[in-house]
């Protein structure tokens, strides 16, 4: 092996002397900062600096990638629930949902809060709302668990097992019905009663952060369930989706109130129209999970019991 290969070699893998890089770093970091401080961090040594530190900080990230994959590869495969997570599709699934769960109870809490500190009952509508989905998505939790608990690996439980998902997914189509006409009033309410009560630039922000997040969640979820044909994480994923919705059109009336234009007329017929979205979305959602479900009802009546682990 000539000097080039062993030098490529060592700059690709340099073991323990990555730590001599990062103090490399270190040091070029501290020098730019003293620079800029005492001197002047326009001249052409300060240049250097934030160059060498760059390209320092670059490599070592480059570098690190992989003995940190290894790290948390072995730290999965030595623990038994981290395992499972990586290992078990639908139990991650399952987990996200537990993790969703919590931050909507929190998000519900948040708003119940600043409504009651800021006395604006558009912040106690929206709490009321979030925790009636965080109750939805906690039977339906509850539900899979119970379900599971009770049927998992019993033999010829299988179709017992799948008809009480199908139940399950059954009451929550009924429940997306009397979310929708629930969400009709609320609607109306906030679009129709004038200006909400203003909450500030970091009330607006949250509550962007928060929508943004279950945009992306229901996304993830989507394409996890898609490949999975459990009906319990299907309702958990349809929740997602009608959370996300109900949070983009809060949004928008909290983004309307705090910035500014409520005095344009186009925004008001946009609330409607998205309002009009949102409880047609939910409402078609829930006759669509109560028509399938009373198809796969009929369906595993006619099965025999040994074919109940059949696709769905």
């Amino acid at each position: 092996m000539t000097r080039w290969q062993k030098f490529k070699n060592f700059i690709r893998r340099p073991g323990k002397w990555i730590w001599a890089f990062y103090g490399a770093l270190l040091f070029f970091a501290l020098a730019s900062v003293l620079l800029a401080v005492f001197v002047n961090g326009a001249n052409p040594l300060s240049y250097a600096l934030y160059a060498a530190m760059l390209a320092l900080l670059i490599y070592c990230i480059c570098v690190s990638v992989r003995p940190a994959r290894e790290h948390v590869r072995a730290f999965v495969a030595r623990h038994g629930l981290t395992s499972r997570l990586a290992a078990d599709y639908g139990f991650r699934t399952f987990a996200f949902s537990l993790a969703g769960l919590a931050v909507c109870a929190v998000y519900g809490i948040y708003l119940a809060v600043a409504g009651l500190v800021l006395h604006s009952a558009w912040h106690g509508f929206f709490a009321g709302y979030y925790m009636v989905l965080t109750c939805l998505r906690g039977a339906v939790i509850y539900g899979k668990l119970r379900t599971d608990k009770r049927y998992g690996g019993r033999p010829g439980c299988e179709g017992l097992a799948k008809r009480a998902r199908i139940k399950l997914y059954l009451g929550c189509g009924a429940m997306f019905i009397v979310l929708a006409v629930a969400f009709t009033a609320l609607a109306g309410i906030l679009i129709f009663s004038g200006r909400p009560s203003m909450f500030g630039v970091y009330g607006a922000i949250t509550m962007a952060a928060y929508t943004f997040y279950k945009i992306i969640v229901s996304a993830i979820n989507a394409l996890k369930t898609k490949k999975l044909r459990d009906f319990t994480l299907q309702a958990l994923r349809n929740i997602s989706f009608a959370d996300a919705l109900v949070s983009v059109f809060a949004l928008q009336i909290a983004m309307e109130a705090t910035f500014g234009g409520t005095e344009d007329q186009s925004m008001h017929t946009l609330n409607i129209v998205m309002g009009i979205a949102v409880f047609a979305f939910t409402l078609g959602l829930g006759i669509y999970m109560m028509v399938r479900s009373a198809a796969e009802l009929r369906r595993s009546r006619n099965d025999r019991p040994a074919a109940g682990g059949e696709e769905y």
